[in-house]
C-alpha cells in the first residue's frame, strides 16, 4: 500500500511537471521591456570616468582570499565580477557540461538545462520586478556576461540555477548524474555565551557554522565575495561559479544563512532559483522574519535544511518543494543532507544517506552544549575527522572544501587550513 501511494505521488508529481512545463508564459525580460530598455540605456551611456568609482581586488586574512568589490550599480558589480571571476565561471561552466555528458541519454544535454534555465526566468512572479530587486539582478547578471568573452547571459543564469537543476529535477527523475556530483555539509546552531563587557554576567548569543562538502571537481569554482552597492548593505557570501550567492554568508545588518541540500523524491518548482534568491535574502533582509517571509513567499526549488540567525535568536527549516517545517531554536541545533521529521522521510530519495552524520552532529554539539557552549566549540566541531571534516583518499568521494562561521571563513578542510576573520560589515 505504501509503494502505490509513493508511486501515485511520484506520477501525479511527474505528471504536476509535465502541465507545468506545457504552460506558455512570456520571458521576464519580455514582460519587463520597458523596464530592461531604461537599465540598459543608462548603463550603456555610463560616463567613463563613473568607472573609476567602482573598485575590485583580491583581499587575504589570514592566508584565506576573498574578493572585495565596491560598485555605483549592479551591472558594473556584474562587469567587476565577471572580470576577477572570469576563471570560476568558465570552471563552472565546463563542470555543468560534464554533467550534462552523464545525463544527455535521458535527454538532458547541455542545450537542455539553457532551456531550463529560461523556465526559471519566466516563472520568476511578476511582482518582484515592481520590487526592482529583480531588475538589479537581471542588470548584474548582463553585467557578467558582458564581462567576459563567450559567456551568454543564459549560460549565467544556468550557473545560478545549478543546485535546482540538479536537486530539483535530475535526481527527483533520476536522470543518471552519478553520486561524486553530489554536495554534501554539516551545519550547526547553538546560543552560545558572549561576555557583556558592559555587565559582569555573560549573556548569550545566536552563533551558526558549516561545512560545505563538494567534490574536488568544483573547488577551481568556489570563491568568497565581499560586496557592497549603493544604500544596499555589504554582503559576504560563499559562491560557486556565477551565482550570485549560496545560501551561505552573512550581510551587514547581521543575518546569517547555512544551507544542507537534500536528495528529494518529490520535483522542485520552477520558481526564483537558489543564486538569485540567496542574494535577495542577503540584500534585503534586517532580520530571520524578514529572511523567512522573502524565502517561502514561493514554492521551493528544490528540498533543502536552512538555518539562519540575526542578532536575537536562530530558526531552522526542513524545506520540501511544496512546504516547510519551522523551528526556533532556543537552545542548539544540527543539521545535515537529510530530514529529521518523521512526516518527511518518505521523500527521501536514499533514505539512510547522511543519517549517520546527522546523528554523530547532533550529539557532538548536544555535549558542547551542556558543557556551556562558546563560540570556540565551532572550530573544533566543523574540525571532526572523518564525520564532519571530511578528508577522503578517494578522488571521487565528496570533501569538505569550505566553511564558515558568524565570524569566521575558509577554503579548505577547517581542520587542515587557517580560519580567516570576516571583515567588518557595518558601513
Amino acid at each position: 500500500m505504501e509503494d502505490s501511494n509513493f508511486n501515485m505521488k511520484n506520477s501525479e508529481s511527474t505528471k504536476k511537471v509535465k502541465i507545468r512545463k506545457s504552460k506558455v508564459k512570456k520571458s521576464i525580460r519580455n514582460i519587463s521591456q520597458q523596464i530592461e530598455d531604461i537599465h540598459r540605456e543608462r548603463n550603456r551611456e555610463i560616463d567613463k570616468n563613473k568607472l573609476n568609482l567602482d573598485e575590485a581586488s583580491w583581499q587575504e586574512n589570514n592566508n584565506q582570499k576573498y574578493l572585495e568589490i565596491s560598485a555605483s550599480d549592479y551591472y558594473n558589480l556584474g562587469l567587476l565580477e565577471g572580470k576577477y571571476l572570469l576563471k570560476k565561471i568558465r570552471s563552472q561552466r565546463l563542470l555543468i557540461k560534464a554533467i550534462a555528458t552523464t545525463t544527455r541519454k535521458k535527454g538532458y544535454e547541455y542545450a537542455r538545462f539553457l532551456e531550463m534555465a529560461r523556465s526559471y526566468e519566466d516563472s520568476i512572479p511578476d511582482s518582484y520586478l515592481k520590487q526592482g530587486s529583480f531588475g538589479n539582478i537581471i542588470d548584474e547578471i548582463q553585467g557578467i556576461a558582458d564581462g567576459i568573452s563567450g559567456i551568454s547571459f543564459e549560460e549565467v543564469f544556468l550557473q545560478n540555477c545549478f543546485i535546482d537543476v540538479v536537486y530539483g529535477e535530475l535526481l527527483p527523475f533520476q536522470a543518471g548524474i552519478p553520486n561524486e556530483y553530489e554536495f554534501g555539509c554539516t551545519s550547526f546552531g547553538a546560543m552560545v555565551k558572549n561576555n557583556n563587557l558592559n555587565h559582569s554576567e555573560s549573556i548569550e548569543m545566536p552563533y551558526i557554522g558549516q561545512n560545505f562538502d563538494f567534490n574536488l571537481s568544483f573547488k577551481p569554482s568556489l570563491c568568497y565575495v565581499l560586496h557592497k552597492v549603493g544604500n544596499s548593505p555589504k554582503v559576504f557570501s560563499l559562491r560557486l561559479g556565477g551565482m550570485l550567492s549560496l545560501p551561505t554568508g552573512k550581510n551587514g545588518w547581521g543575518l546569517k544563512c547555512c544551507i544542507n541540500i537534500i536528495k528529494c523524491t518529490i520535483p522542485g518548482e520552477y520558481t526564483i532559483p537558489t543564486g538569485i534568491l540567496s542574494r535577495m535574502v542577503l540584500t534585503n533582509s534586517h532580520n530571520i522574519e524578514e529572511a523567512y517571509k522573502t524565502t517561502y513567499a514561493q514554492p521551493n526549488p528544490n528540498a533543502y535544511n536552512i538555518m539562519m540567525a540575526d542578532k536575537s535568536k536562530i530558526l531552522s527549516c526542513e524545506t520540501i518543494p511544496t512546504d516547510h517545517i519551522r523551528r526556533d531554536i532556543s537552545t542548539y541545533y544540527a543539521s545535515s543532507n537529510t530530514f529529521v521529521s518523521p512526516e518527511y522521510q518518505q521523500y527521501l530519495l536514499e533514505p539512510n544517506y547522511s543519517k549517520k552524520r546527522q546523528e554523530f552532529a547532533h550529539h557532538s554539539l548536544g555535549l558542547k552544549y551542556a558543557l556551556g557552549m562558546k563560540k570556540s566549540d565551532f572550530k573544533e566541531l566543523l574540525s571532526y575527522k572523518p564525520i564532519i571534516c571530511r578528508t577522503p583518499k578517494n578522488p571521487f568521494e565528496s570533501r569538505t572544501l569550505a566553511f564558515f562561521t558568524n565570524d569566521f571563513f575558509g577554503l579548505g578542510d577547517p581542520a587542515g587550513q587557517k580560519w580567516g576573520l570576516i571583515p567588518s560589515l557595518e558601513d
